[in-house]
């Protein structure tokens, strides 16, 4: 029987290494549950093996250049081009065999949240930290089961981030155009 087709149920199975003893046990679970962190990587593998995650990477590609580009991209309320651009950050990382250590992961995560955070420090404070808040781009991210899940909402949070921008920008223009013409319209003699 095929449970995921019948029952609807996605089996992932973690497989420690040989242990022996009453102390192994406790060992086993521990490298079994650690294994189960790697899901996220590993989401086309059913069976995820301890030893295959030992020799997990202790980097991951995401430059300054890149970032910089990333900012500039968000500032400017560009969702198209910074979706792309996150997707080729996105498919440097995860596309290759490479298997990155759950540290590293949840790095380039904070990496990325943190890019979207300097790119809104042009807005009012106040009210883009209430945004953020209520966003709550960690959160939705640690919680993510798999690779394309956790594509998808970053996918999601850069769009309401660049949409939040690019309507904050309206708002601040046509204020600092009124503060413009108040400012001449009293000062100004012909």
């Amino acid at each position: 029987r095929n449970i995921e087709r019948d029952f609807y149920i996605k089996l992932k199975i973690a497989l420690s290494n040989i242990t022996s003893g009453i102390s192994g046990i406790a060992q086993a679970y521990n490298n079994a549950m650690e294994a189960m962190e790697y899901r996220i990587i590993m989401e086309d593998k059913n069976i995820i093996r301890y030893n295959e995650i030992k020799n997990s990477q202790g980097s991951y590609y995401y430059p300054l250049e890149v970032e910089q580009r990333f900012i500039n991209l968000i500032k400017a309320g560009d969702f198209v081009k910074s979706e792309e651009l996150f997707e080729q950050v996105f498919e440097k990382n995860f596309s290759n065999k490479q298997t990155f250590s759950i540290q590293m992961i949840k790095c380039l995560l904070f990496d990325l949240v943190s890019t979207i955070l300097k790119a809104m420090d042009m807005l009012d404070e106040e009210k883009s930290n209430k945004f953020f808040d209520e966003l709550n781009p960690m959160e939705i991210l640690l919680k993510c089961e798999t690779r394309s899940e956790l594509k998808n909402k970053m996918i999601d949070i850069i769009e309401k981030v660049c949409n939040y921008i690019d309507v904050n920008k309206k708002t601040q223009g046509k204020k600092f155009k009124e503060n413009i013409i108040n400012y001449i319209s009293p000062h100004y003699k012909y």
